[in-house]
């Protein structure tokens, strides 16, 4: 892929591809530093969502329903007892209770929506005309 920046590398006789050993090692050890970074703030907020999802609930009563359902007494389970029950008046919420049990594959959608409602937005004046007319 051609990029605009290595256009530029090209013009001032820079090779873009290729380069000395010194140089790939410096701009690897580069690339690892940043991609070790953000995989340490990834595991991060895994082990602080972890956290908080199998914190205990503080309140007897909702701790009662979920016993009653089956699920554990913590705030994850208290977000699945909800979702549950959302998933029964609402389809994006089923489709994610299903996602999370393997039921149906996570599936990326690309939705255009268009707030055109006026069938005769598109037309002219003297098409309009014609209209109210009735020719």
């Amino acid at each position: 892929m051609v990029t605009e920046k290595s256009l530029k590398n090209l013009e001032k006789g820079k090779k873009t591809r290729f380069r000395t050993g010194e140089a790939q090692v410096k701009i690897a050890k580069k690339g690892a530093e940043v991609s070790n970074k953000v995989q340490a703030e990834k595991k991060t907020m895994r082990q602080l969502a972890e956290i908080c999802l199998n914190a205990k609930l503080t309140k007897p009563e909702i701790e009662a329903k979920l016993k009653e359902a089956g699920l554990p007494a913590t705030y994850g389970g208290q977000m699945l007892f909800n979702a549950v029950q959302m998933a029964g008046r609402n389809s994006n919420m089923l489709r994610v209770v299903l996602e999370l049990i393997g039921e149906v594959k996570q599936q990326q959608t690309n939705v255009t929506v268009t707030n055109n409602v006026n069938p005769y937005a598109n037309l002219t004046e003297d098409e309009l005309r014609k209209l109210a007319k009735g020719e």
